[in-house]
Formats: C-alpha cells, structure tokens, sequence
C-alpha cells in the first residue's frame, strides 16, 4: 500500500474528549522555523492551563539527496541545501525532536516528528 500525504494548505482546529480530558489541536502551514516557532508560541500563549502541550511538524520535498538530478534545485533555487535523510533526522534530534521518521519513495522524502 503506498504511503499517502495530505497538503496543508490552510490552518484549522479539533478538538475532542477522552475520558473527561480535552485534546484540541491546531494546524497552520508555515514556510520557516521562525513562523514554527511564533505559531508554537502562540498557542502555549492562547492555551497556556493546559496540563503539557505537544508539537509536531513534518517536512516534504521533491527531492531526496540521492542523485545528481537532485542538484538541479540548488542551481534553480540560490543559496538552497538539499539535505539527505540521515542529516535532517541528525538535526532534528538534535533540535531535542524524537520519534523522527524517514519515508522515501523514488525521488521524494518525507520527515515526520515531535516536539
């Protein structure tokens, strides 16, 4: 079965019940860490009785580092690394994010982990 990915394109919110403990989650796309961060921020801020809050991100691209093709993004894009799995995960641990994972297929990569 071939993994499946959505897109966020836009912020939204849940929340639900379980055994008389809320859980509410919040999405927003960001485009930086910086952006990840301030959003993360924001909502320890907006939620700041909650008993701990979690987050986790996922990073997707197009290319994984593993062939020459794959420089042609840093030709196009000035300034652009184009980092193979086993860095990003390296650099999310030590960032303090656990539970990374590592899909790959063909030529995409895609990093799920938590905070």
């Amino acid at each position: 079965m071939a993994d499946r990915y959505k897109i966020l394109y836009e912020g939204g919110e849940g929340e639900t019940e379980v055994k008389k403990s809320r859980f509410i989650a919040t999405t927003r796309p960001v485009k930086s860490e910086e952006e990840a961060v301030s959003f993360i921020a924001e909502m320890k801020k907006k939620y700041w009785d909650a008993s701990h809050n979690c987050s986790a991100f996922t990073i997707c691209n197009e290319s994984n580092g593993d062939t020459d093709k794959d420089e042609k993004w840093t030709e196009i894009i000035g300034g652009m690394t184009i980092y193979k799995d086993i860095e990003l995960k390296a650099y999310l641990e030590q960032a303090g994010f656990h539970d990374v994972q590592i899909h790959k297929k063909k030529s995409w990569l895609c990093i799920t982990a938590r905070k």
